[in-house]
């Protein structure tokens, strides 16, 4: 362990020799979070904020479209504001915050004399918005009750001969009918974690942090390749460290030159927070495993690229080069929510690390817990581990 530290003790006094361009790296993503957040803020305040209900008609018979458009013609009377789209409307471009699903079955349920529940959900919305929709539900609800009545008044007529007899049969039924509640609805709530936007500062502060994450911990490619020039790389493996320790060394100085990285941009987020009211969640301890889980990815990486090159000047530029590929294709730059980013920018996202550490991010900063944060660090720490192991395996010396 001691000739571990000592390895990563030397690698941080390299970096220190240049110490205004070690300070200025580090300090450079404050000016970066300030811009980036007020223009990030800037298109999250332009977007619409009306909620989105959604129409699923999982039916598609024809009393279930006459349920459905019941509940649009209500929506129409009572001015709700709502936007509404599925099942007849303009498709929906993002998960409605409430969703009505007419199940398969309803117009052969009630048809047969039974029953139907349509399923009212809940992914972000408002639970009194939530409140003040089912009235609206049950009115609808309502008009298709009395379609049934009435359908059901007229086969009676059509069974009995004409007369007052018949006129009163049909009347007493229809009566009956009516006393009836057919069409219930049940609630229930999702839980939709892609829904929970990191917009405004919430999504410069984890973005700018991570960029220059990579970009610092990636510099320590062209000292790897200077000591291999040199001669120093094959004098330190020539010790009694092994390839393996050699690259824990190098992982470990380059783990604190980023978690000094992202030091900065969290507290420049904190004061931010402060001073405009922004919460960055409640979980430290989260918001530190995935900040760990990601300088352990990029210390890797940058182990690995200093085997795949062969001068300073490539490491320099394949990292610079990196960084600004992988940062906005992951989200580091906007919101991979927003309507401006095509579906198939979201789909590649994945191959990006700063994909894995933002959706951790979106878990921590949101207070979704670690459940939701597992997955993206189990990807960050599978990179770290199979990066590190290739680095090791890649060294050669003399």
């Amino acid at each position: 362990m001691r000739r571990i530290w000592a390895i990563a003790a030397h690698d941080l006094r390299l970096l220190l020799v240049e110490r205004g361009s070690f300070l200025a790296r580090l300090l450079m993503p404050i000016a970066f979070i300030l811009v980036v957040g007020i223009a990030n803020d800037a298109v999250q305040t332009d977007a619409p904020s009306a909620a989105v209900l959604e129409l699923v008609d999982d039916d598609g018979s024809d009393l279930s479209a006459f349920y459905v458009q019941s509940v649009v013609d209500q929506l129409r009377e009572r001015t709700t504001g709502l936007v509404v789209c599925g099942a007849g409307a303009d498709e929906c471009e993002v998960t409605g915050d409430y969703t009505v699903v007419v199940p398969e079955g309803f117009a052969r349920s009630l048809e047969a004399g039974g029953d139907a529940v349509v399923r009212l959900v809940l992914a972000l919305g408002d639970p009194q918005e939530a409140s003040r929709l089912e009235p609206v539900l049950a009115a609808a609800a309502r008009r298709v009750e009395l379609a049934l009545d009435a359908g059901d008044a007229a086969r009676v007529l059509a069974r009995e001969p004409f007369g007052e007899e018949a006129a009163g049969i049909a009347v007493n039924r229809a009566r009956d009918l009516l006393g009836e509640q057919r069409i219930n609805t049940s609630r229930e709530t999702i839980d939709v974690p892609d829904r929970y936007e990191l917009v405004g500062f919430r999504q410069s502060v984890p973005g700018m942090g991570s960029m220059f994450v990579m970009l610092s911990v990636l510099a320590g490619a062209a000292v790897l390749v200077e000591e291999r020039r040199r001669g120093t790389l094959a004098r330190t493996l020539a010790a009694p460290v092994g390839r393996l320790g050699y690259v824990t060394g190098k992982a470990f100085g380059r783990f604190i030159v980023g978690m000094l990285q992202y030091l900065v941009a969290i507290a420049t987020g904190l004061v931010i927070g402060a001073v405009a009211g922004i919460e960055f969640g409640s979980s430290p301890l989260l918001m530190l495993a995935v900040m760990a889980s990601f300088v352990l990815a990029m210390s890797s990486l940058s182990i690995l690229l200093a085997t795949l090159v062969t001068r300073e000047q490539q490491a320099s530029g394949l990292t610079t080069l990196i960084a600004v590929t992988l940062a906005p294709l992951g989200g580091a730059w906007w919101s991979l929510d927003i309507e401006i980013v095509p579906d198939v920018m979201r789909r590649i996202a994945v191959v990006s690390p700063f994909y894995w550490v933002m959706e951790g991010f979106r878990a921590a900063i949101h207070d979704l817990g670690f459940a939701h944060a597992a997955f993206p660090i189990g990807v960050l720490l599978a990179i770290a581990l199979i990066a590190g192991f290739a680095a090791a395996l890649r060294l050669r010396h003399d």
